[in-house]
């Protein structure tokens, strides 16, 4: 406790550990799961002592008494059960309903309630639907005994008095109800998986495993529960769902993110206002992320035709990126990826090669990034990219725009596209350059980031990562790796492991996003910050794999 390292994991419950107590002494933890049971662990060692069984659904909470003596378990069920500490035999089940009503029973049928109780309460699965007893019957009346709970609290023991065979045959020892209260609907509801789909064998159960890549935003379950009577409620794992209303019932949508590689069970329950239930299991199976068939373009370009517009680090840092694009974190195939730098960056050949990559080779459910380390440069409502032979003086017949990269993207059947952008340098800025232009700094560069924003709007789908938002420089110095743009420095680091913040051996957009923002603000004090916008941005799509062997 003093400095919070890990002694040791308890391992056992098959599914989520929803409650943990322990006992007075220290000497015990109490563990209440998913799995509808509870065990008892040895603290000094960890060794599982026992495994309590008798909830039939969830464990939400486990209490043990001051004295230590009674282990009090809560279940989505609806019952407490009092266990006793020294051999976990199961002593009493209670339930209550929400206007005061309680009743006590135990394994062998004795019963205890309150006045109102005792005439019409047994069980309880869920708040207002009652299950009873027979009030007045022989074997129910020879069943009571008052003060039933009291005598269990004092002596650790139940009662001596057997019950007689015909509670006996109704499985009243292991809290199954006699009957309805309400007996004018006992069919149970109709309870429906609509995604994903499932196959139905028969039976109140389904058992389905469901394969599911985390490569996507999620796993994205779809159902209906409809009956005559109406729907009081869907619980899924023990906690109620909301939903639509629907005719006769709900249609309910359940996300679920950032689930770990592993089978994930659902146990999804629907109760209709008759107290009548369905229900069925669904398992799924998430897989480990496998990163998808990737295209790239590559252009960075320092030195230019027109020397007085050189850039100092622009085609080192596409060269930096295209070493990550093959290397193990991503393992883009050479033969997938088109690498332009300085005179080769010409227009032609770098429309050439965006036209060959987006329109003619990437394939539904591909992934295209296209890499541009450049001059941007505005006039009138478009942005033109410089391709090497850029005349600063006709920027309009010898510049890429924003329009014809936008026009690729809208007729690639990629399904996704990654536009990296480092477009806006400092240092063209501050020679005073831009005076090719006659307009000023910062309507320029607020252009430029506004352009480059915009060409999201080519197709959903479309990921932009700009070096800079609103007016800001990108700058670029020999500290960042012996000569680099701060930008694509970060973006590389982060895209080696350096992202991955929750260590699932994966970085994913949105940790490369937050990282690389982070560290270019920290290391420009502010002066530089990278935006990253698209429609449909899944920022759950990994992009890079940590420590691949």
């Amino acid at each position: 406790m003093s400095d919070g390292e890990l002694i040791r994991t308890l391992k056992g419950h098959s599914y989520p550990v929803l409650s943990v107590a322990i006992t007075p002494d220290g000497r015990y933890i109490v563990s209440g799961s998913d799995d509808h049971t509870i065990k008892v662990w040895r603290m000094s060692d960890g060794e599982l002592i026992r495994t309590l069984k008798g909830h039939s659904y969830p464990v939400l909470f486990v209490a043990i008494t001051p004295d230590g003596r009674y282990i009090v378990s809560g279940s989505w069920d609806n019952t407490i059960k009092v266990w006793r500490m020294s051999d976990g035999e199961l002593l009493a089940t209670l339930v209550a309903t929400p206007d005061g009503d309680w009743a006590v029973r135990t394994p062998n049928g004795l019963w205890d309630a309150n006045e109102s109780g005792s005439e019409k309460l047994v069980g309880v699965n869920r708040p207002g639907t009652l299950e009873v007893y027979r009030p007045g019957d022989p074997e129910c009346d020879a069943l009571h005994h008052p003060g039933l709970l009291a005598y269990i609290w004092e002596h650790g023991s139940v009662p001596n008095r057997a019950a007689p065979e015909y509670i006996a045959q109704q499985n009243v020892a292991t809290s199954q109800p006699i009957y309805q209260a309400v007996r004018n609907d006992t069919i149970p509801p109709k309870l429906s998986i609509l995604y994903p789909e499932v196959d139905v064998t028969g039976g109140r159960s389904i058992a389905v495993v469901q394969s599911v890549s985390a490569v996507t935003t999620g796993l994205r379950i779809v159902g209906m529960a409809t009956d005559e009577s109406g729907i009081a409620a869907v619980l899924v794992n023990g906690y109620e769902v909301t939903g639509e209303r629907i005719d006769g019932g709900i249609k309910f949508t359940l996300e679920y993110n950032d689930l770990k590689p592993g089978l994930y069970r659902f146990d999804i329950v629907a109760a209709d206002n008759a107290g009548n239930k369905a229900d069925t299991t669904l398992t799924v199976e998430v897989k480990s992320p496998e990163l998808p068939n990737i295209w790239a373009v590559v252009v960075g370009i320092s030195d230019y035709k027109v020397s007085s517009i050189r850039l100092k680090y622009a085609d080192d840092d596409a060269r930096l990126f295209y070493n990550l694009l093959t290397s193990k974190h991503i393992g883009v195939p050479e033969s997938h990826i088109r690498l332009l730098l300085n005179s080769d960056a010409t227009r032609k050949n770098v429309l050439d090669a965006i036209r060959d990559i987006l329109v003619k080779k990437a394939k539904r459910n591909d992934v295209v990034i296209i890499y541009l380390s450049l001059h941007g440069i505005t006039s009138g409502s478009l942005l033109y990219f410089a391709p090497y032979e850029t005349d600063p003086n006709s920027v309009e017949g010898t510049g890429i725009t924003n329009i014809e990269i936008q026009n690729m993207i809208a007729q690639s059947a990629a399904s996704k596209v990654i536009l990296i952008i480092d477009a806006c340098h400092a240092s063209y800025f501050d020679s005073g350059l831009f005076a090719y232009w006659n307009k000023p700094k910062s309507l320029m560069k607020k252009d430029i980031n506004r352009l480059i924003e915009e060409m999201k709007n080519a197709k959903d789908g479309v990921i932009v990562l700009s070096s800079t938002s609103d007016i800001s420089y990108s700058f670029e110095d020999s500290k960042w790796g012996g000569g680099h743009g701060v930008f694509t420095w970060y973006l590389v680091k982060g895209l080696k492991g350096a992202a991955d913040r929750d260590k699932d051996g994966f970085v994913r957009v949105g940790e490369l996003f937050d990282y690389v923002r982070e560290m270019v603000v920290k290391e420009t004090n502010g002066a530089q910050t990278p935006d990253l916008d698209g429609e449909g941005v899944d920022e759950n799509m990994p992009l890079s794999i940590v420590n691949q062997p």
